[in-house]
């Protein structure tokens, strides 16, 4: 007897299920298949989503790369139209060896072939002495023959260069700094050299042009552009990556 009194009272430990052991204990064929196939929608949906998502980014990426291209064509457009401008009327010099100057002087210049409104510009000269044993001494003057005086100097106005004891055989390399202040009369500009020697004797050159750029202020902008390439760069670089968040393209 007293062996079935403390079997009787021998505690039991009940068995714990898991929420998912007793939907399955408990779910019916039925029920199982209607949850199988919501898991399969659930799943398409996902599927469906994702590849939504993934030719929205493709749209994306197409869009950005056409406007890419675009704007990259633009930019060739506006450089090469620049680019052409600068090799017709920046780019082009005269390099030109003066006639008409005592046989003991050499004169030789350097000058840009077309002048723009609102440009400085420099006229470049290399004198040589030509004679074995004396040194040379005179002045060399630019005398411009604009009736209009639209070409000033912007070196306290100065168009003389004095040359003194300049030893034979010896060069001198000097410039004239000009400026085109107004439009002239007439798009050509012509020039000569004046040389005066110390006992008042006066030589002159033959004649050069300087043709008038119908664009103003052209050398300007490229010096201005050359200058500050590297500030450009960044803002341009800053405006694209703007104008591409402002239209929602993810690069």
């Amino acid at each position: 007897m007293a062996k079935q009194i403390s079997s009787k009272n021998k505690a039991v430990t009940p068995v714990r299920l898991t929420n998912n052991e007793l939907v399955i204990h408990f779910e019916s064929p039925k029920e199982r298949k209607k949850i199988e196939e919501q898991k399969k929608i659930e799943e398409q949906k996902r599927v469906e989503e994702l590849e939504r998502q993934k030719a929205e980014l493709k749209r994306q990426k197409d869009r950005a790369s056409i406007l890419r291209s675009v704007v990259i064509f633009f930019l060739i457009l506006i450089i090469g139209s620049f680019l052409y401008l600068l090799a017709q009327y920046v780019f082009p010099k005269n390099n030109v060896v003066v006639k008409g100057l005592p046989s003991n002087l050499g004169l030789v210049y350097m000058a840009p072939k077309y002048l723009a409104v609102g440009d400085e510009n420099a006229v470049e000269i290399t004198l040589t002495n030509l004679d074995s044993i004396e040194p040379f001494n005179g002045t060399v003057t630019l005398i411009i023959s604009d009736p209009t005086n639209s070409v000033t100097s912007t070196l306290d106005r100065r168009m003389s260069i004095p040359i003194k004891d300049l030893f034979p055989n010896d060069k001198l390399t000097s410039q004239f700094r000009l400026r085109l202040s107004k439009d002239p009369s007439t798009e050509i500009i012509s020039f000569h050299f004046q040389i005066t020697l110390p006992d008042k004797t006066q030589y002159f050159s033959d004649d050069g042009v300087f043709l008038v750029s119908p664009v103003q202020g052209i050398r300007s902008i490229w010096i201005w552009i050359v200058g500050a390439s590297s500030l450009i760069s960044l803002i341009i670089s800053f405006l694209f990556d703007r104008f591409i968040n402002l239209l929602g393209v993810q690069k």
